[in-house]
């Protein structure tokens, strides 16, 4: 059974020694988030190690926080600490400031070894009144019975905060959700943005009002949020019903480490009746350069307007020119913008990069508007229509697909055919790939964009005429 010793600011109870101090946050608020533990430096061998025979004096709390304001929670700090030898101990408490300012200091008294050891705060200083909000440290000295000079000093930091500090508004990754959409799961990020001061961060609980102020979503809270706490909201009940359509509010509350409770401004977010249907598009583009569908309606099959003049080619403004052949333009084909890959067996031994003559292209869709298609670019694929340079010919050309999940370094998503008969011409696709891949979706500061690279490698020649990019994205039912 333990045994239980009282004195004026402290109690002790029978425990063994440790030889490792663990530093753990004992809560006094049913709200206090926990802390990650914390190791002391200094334990009984190390001491014995450099020859010192001082007292071990073992903290149990790396930091702890109090609110002496009055209203019954967290008004103190419980810490407690271990001895391995009996000691005389004196605790002071500074506030960390430039001048350390000593605002209180207890002598314990002779303390024995062999019990656990608690001495409380209560955010007063000598006067018996209370310290202003801020950082103190807690200082205990354990001077060794009998030993004058023998010392050991462990401390403790204290945060003293008496009162809720306003926390800013959430902000929503997007502000109109579709939970009867079947294609994916719609989703919003809520972001409220975190205290900047260790002290001040603690417990959140989103909650989710209607109109008539009704909760009809309550999440199950976030502890130590700092920098920022971000959470999912489905436009659903708890359920997992959607909403009826409508505006709602999203608002937390917030309770410090101190205790201290407040609430964060609430902000709308609207609930739709409506859900996302996918629409198709396709466009057509030269193989090399950068384009986009401006002035497009959505879903038209058409040339898209060029962007600029630039493209990455191995003959062009590449910065990195690679001696693997060259990319001209087509004697093949005579549209506009055809190009012809004439990859050669040139590249030296100690060539690091992909042995290849080719281009790239980018298709940024800007007639995906975000009314248009709220949640971007659904799925998309690339197709590339050409033909070996020498009538007759196998030679091929390879085509990867990027901005649509396509892993350009890897192998290439498709390889066009061998084309044995004269002016026989290949179609190469990719495959269709899904770019809608997170569980949220947050609002593009730039429109959806597939790009691409067509290449041959060794010593094959092969004449691209053009780009067929097909897409699909997703739209508010009529």
């Amino acid at each position: 059974m333990p045994v239980v010793r009282t004195g004026a600011r402290y109690i002790t109870t029978t425990t063994r020694t440790l030889r490792t101090a663990t530093v753990a946050l004992l809560a006094t608020a049913a709200v206090a988030a926990p802390l990650a533990t914390v190791t002391t430096v200094a334990t009984a061998s190390s001491a014995q190690a450099d020859g010192w025979t001082g007292p071990v004096i073992e903290l149990h709390q790396g930091r702890a926080w109090l609110s002496p304001n009055g209203d019954g929670t967290q008004e103190k700090a419980r810490l407690t600490f271990d001895l391995d030898k009996p000691a005389r101990v004196t605790v002071k408490v500074r506030r960390d400031d430039k001048a350390r300012t000593l605002v209180l200091q207890e002598e314990l008294g002779r303390l024995d070894a062999g019990v656990r050891h608690e001495w409380t705060w209560k955010g007063r200083n000598a006067d018996r009144r209370v310290v202003r909000d801020g950082h103190y440290t807690a200082i205990f000295v354990a001077d060794q019975v009998g030993r004058d000079g023998k010392k050991r000093t462990r401390a403790t930091e204290l945060y003293v905060d008496t009162r809720f500090d306003a926390v800013k508004a959430p902000a929503l990754s997007i502000d109109t959700l579709y939970p009867r959409t079947t294609l994916i799961r719609d989703a919003l990020v809520v972001t409220l943005p975190g205290k900047g001061h260790l002290a001040s961060v603690g417990r959140a609980v989103m909650k989710v009002t209607d109109a008539q102020g009704r909760v009809v979503r309550l999440s199950s809270g976030a502890y130590d949020y700092w920098p920022k706490l971000q959470s999912l909201f489905d436009g659903r009940d708890a359920a997992g019903t959607p909403l009826p359509g409508g505006q709602y509010f999203i608002g937390f509350k917030v309770w410090d480490k101190a205790g201290n409770t407040g609430r964060s401004e609430r902000v709308p977010v609207t609930v739709s009746d409506k859900a996302l249907v996918e629409r198709t598009g396709t466009l057509v583009v030269p193989p090399a350069g950068n384009w986009k569908a401006s002035g497009l309606p959505a879903g038209t099959a058409s040339a898209a307007k060029r962007a600029d003049d630039r493209s990455s080619t191995t003959g062009g403004d590449d910065p990195q020119p690679a001696p693997c052949g060259k990319v001209v333009p087509s004697e093949v084909y005579a549209n506009a913008g055809a190009m012809s890959y004439r990859s050669a067996d040139t590249c030296p031994e100690d060539y690091l990069t992909p042995r290849m003559a080719w281009t790239s292209g980018y298709l940024a869709l800007d007639n995906l508007t975000f009314e248009v298609a709220p949640r971007g670019l659904y799925s998309g694929q690339v197709s590339m229509r050409g033909r070996p340079t020498v009538a007759g010919e196998t030679d091929t050309a390879v085509l990867y697909g990027g901005g649509l999940g396509f892993d350009l370094s890897g192998a290439p998503t498709s390889r066009g055919t061998a084309s044995p008969a004269v002016a026989h011409e290949t179609v190469t696709s990719t495959d269709r790939v899904t770019a809608w891949q997170p569980s949220y979706y947050s609002r593009p500061t730039n429109a959806p964009s597939v790009y691409w690279t067509i290449a041959t490698r060794g010593v094959d020649s092969f004449d691209v005429a053009d780009v067929t990019v097909q897409y699909s994205y997703l739209t508010p039912q009529p």
